[in-house]
């Protein structure tokens, strides 16, 4: 396959990627490359779940996440489920992630539309 990507570009994607302690070998993070609207080639860095979860668990006051899938039902009704379970007949329109630390009173929750990644 042809590279996307030049060498002083792929030396960049590193840089970063060494910049915030993260590695592209372990699957930490992703170099995506692709071309512009303009014809150019750029990339951008896609961190990983594993490296957030990680991250997550070197921090004193974390005490777990739970996430899931945000999905309409044949009859038109929203759920939040939890995991990546659809059923039939499901449409998916995002996910969701909650997590809990001992310094929160309540978990940090958070719902987004899959329309924000298409």
């Amino acid at each position: 396959p042809q590279n996307l990507l030049t060498e002083k570009q792929v030396g960049q994607a590193l840089a970063l990627c060494k910049g915030r302690n993260l590695n592209p070998f372990a699957n930490e993070v992703y170099i995506v490359a692709y071309t512009n609207r303009n014809g150019g080639k750029e990339f951008s860095l896609i961190v990983s779940k594993e490296a957030f979860l990680k991250r997550a668990a070197q921090c004193k006051d974390y005490e777990g996440f739970e996430a899931g899938v945000v999905v309409v039902d044949s009859e038109g009704v929203v759920h939040e489920r939890k995991g990546t379970i659809m059923l039939p007949g499901d449409t998916l329109i995002g996910g969701w992630a909650r997590v809990h630390r001992k310094n929160f009173k309540v978990p940090v929750e958070i719902v987004v539309s899959r329309e924000e990644y298409d």
